[in-house]
């Protein structure tokens, strides 16, 4: 996958989620996904001279998504693929960059950004979330219920994200 194709990929996912808008609010090439005006996905190029705190070296000059994460689903995939790095320009340990590689792959983009929109709508009041927001073949078409392309080694009693949240929400 090449870095318009990951863009491609990440773009055409997030428009497909209820109440998805894109916006270009820090120019023309940092495209920004929101959904009611929370922000869910990035999609820029690191600048090959990027000097700023964190920057990994492995994504200068790189076409990257950047998509909001749980904190340990962030570390996992830091781990699990070379090609995903603390978020460019945001909060290290909620956010993560994602530039080609040779492990991303479209159905990981897929599920990466579905997530990071589920995080963004979740954390809204109920009155707030876009109409549909939580129907299974908006949102959760993404993968097949109950798989993630995260490992995440052993969590208690659960493989994937959507079950740990409901977990934690018992």
């Amino acid at each position: 996958m090449n870095g318009d194709e990951l863009h491609g990929f990440a773009r055409s996912r997030a428009l497909e989620l209820p109440g998805a808008s894109a916006e270009w609010p820090f120019g023309p090439n940092h495209e920004v996904m929101k959904v009611r005006e929370k922000v869910f996905l990035m999609l820029t190029t690191v600048p090959a001279a990027s000097s700023g705190y964190g920057v990994d070296d492995t994504q200068r000059g790189q076409p990257v998504i950047t998509l909001k994460a749980e904190p340990e689903d962030g570390e996992a995939l830091q781990r699990q693929h070379p090609s995903i790095a603390p978020g460019y320009h945001m909060n290290k340990r909620h956010w993560v960059s994602v530039a080609t590689g040779a492990s991303i792959d479209a159905d990981l983009v897929r599920e990466l950004v579905t997530d990071s929109y589920r995080l963004v709508v979740e954390s809204m009041p109920r009155h707030v979330r876009p109409f549909g927001w939580d129907e299974p073949d908006a949102v959760s078409a993404a993968r097949p219920s109950g798989s993630s392309m995260i490992d995440r080694g052993p969590v208690a009693g659960s493989d994937s994200i959507t079950a740990r949240r409901r977990i934690r929400r018992s």
